[in-house]
């Protein structure tokens, strides 16, 4: 029975989910139709192993025909379930690579929007601070070059005051 109830309930967990599985059960639609498809065969199937566990383990030729019986049923419906089961990992697969894709989009426009914005920052905030700096660095220098004119004028030593409180500088 282990067998059996393991299949059924991975199955049911593909289908409406199951944590202990890890399975989300968050089908799209694609992916519902196509269960819903095989559901038949699925039901056809389980019902014709539970058949075959309840004849028990003892053999007599009576329960090797019905084995026999059941097992042509199994396989009379197990290619159009396999079938059914593969278009739903094909569907699980496209799926995932949409998303991925999807992911790798929202990557490159996140990424374009931060080098958008370091341009903006460039341009709106470091190139006019850098242009102060330089406009106050080109101050500092006529200031400079101010300051050794007055010394070559006048070699004589000089005592320079500031005005507001009177302090030599």
């Amino acid at each position: 029975y282990t067998a059996l109830s393991l299949w059924q309930q991975s199955h049911q967990g593909l289908q409406q989910g199951n944590k202990i599985m890890g399975l989300p059960g968050d089908n799209s639609s694609k992916v519902q139709k196509i269960f819903a498809l095989i559901e038949p065969n699925y039901q056809v199937m389980v019902e014709t192993a539970q058949n075959i566990l309840e004849l028990g383990p003892e053999y007599s030729l009576e329960k090797h025909h019905q084995i026999f019986a059941y097992l042509q049923i199994m396989q009379a419906n197990e290619g159009d379930f396999l079938r059914g089961m593969d278009a739903i990992v094909f569907q699980y697969d496209q799926e995932s690579r949409d998303k991925i894709d999807k992911i790798r989009s929202l990557e490159s426009l996140t990424l374009l929007v931060a080098l958008i914005t370091v341009c903006l920052e460039f341009i709106f905030i470091f190139r006019p601070t850098w242009e102060q700096v330089g406009l106050a660095l080109r101050e500092v220098e006529i200031s400079r070059r101010n300051l050794f004119k007055i010394f070559e004028t006048a070699p004589a030593a000089m005592l320079f005051v500031d005005i507001d409180d009177c302090k030599i500088v």
